[in-house]
């Protein structure tokens, strides 16, 4: 017992692991769209509107929902590239579709929802924060732990991650710190380091994005972060447990 992080789950008690892998904030993404003309006249059978949406993890503390913001932006879902065949080959073409209609909402736990108020968002970070309805707060929502100090973690440090990988079933999983900063790869030898991210050893898939990281001082959890990416090209699937999670200073 020494007040800084663990390097071992070893001081962890039961009701605290319980309470976090039973921890499940969702929320749902829905948008409504309008094909461009540039996408009729290659496929005339293609529908006037389309929808598109995801579900994804989130951390709710007290009236505000914090999320990464690539699972909820909208620039995430409006691009449609389309291949087909021209006289000199084979030729893709970006569009941009028209947003009709974008509504952001957290499920309850009863199968409600309620409509979510984007106040902030930072794509360079990867983190949007959006605010419930006055009087719509659920304490069961509510993160269970106290918001820690990620600058203070040291790699090695044993962490836990609450997944939804392809958003079928919650996973925790443990591992520890791998590194002080996140990096993204940019060529066969250029790495960009980002000292907003921490590095994670846990193994990934699709649909954990935004999932809550957590470490324990003297036993005691505290969410240091959320998850972001893997490391690597998207084929990687993260099964090469190098992984990255925005530090949770960086957010608030």
């Amino acid at each position: 017992v020494d007040g800084a992080y663990d390097f071992n789950n070893t001081l962890v008690d039961k009701n605290s692991l319980n309470k976090f892998f039973n921890y499940r904030a969702y929320v749902k993404t829905d948008l409504l769209l309008e094909n461009p003309e540039g996408i009729k006249i290659i496929n005339p059978h293609a529908p006037s509107k389309v929808k598109k949406g995801n579900e994804a993890p989130a951390i709710v503390i007290g009236k505000y929902v914090l999320m990464a913001s690539h699972t909820n932006d909208v620039e995430e879902f409006n691009k449609e590239v389309m291949r087909f065949g021209a006289p000199q080959g084979w030729v893709e073409a970006s569009f941009d579709l028209k947003v009709l209609e974008y509504n952001v909402a957290i499920s309850l736990p009863n199968g409600k929802e309620i409509k979510l108020k984007e106040i902030y968002r930072n794509k360079e970070k990867d983190f949007s924060l959006f605010e419930m309805p006055i009087g719509s707060e659920l304490k069961s929502l509510n993160f269970p732990f106290r918001i820690g100090e990620s600058v203070q973690l040291k790699t090695g440090e044993f962490i836990y991650m609450n997944g939804k990988p392809s958003l079928i079933s919650e996973v925790a999983r443990p591992g520890f710190v791998t590194s002080l900063f996140g990096a993204t790869q940019k060529g066969e030898e250029e790495v960009k380091k980002d000292y907003n991210e921490f590095g994670i050893s846990q193994s990934t898939e699709r649909g954990d994005s935004g999932s809550s990281v957590i470490a324990f001082r003297d036993g005691k959890p505290e969410l240091v972060g959320f998850y972001l990416g893997w490391v690597g090209v998207s084929q990687d699937n993260g099964k090469n447990t190098r992984s990255r999670a925005l530090k949770i200073n960086a957010a608030v």
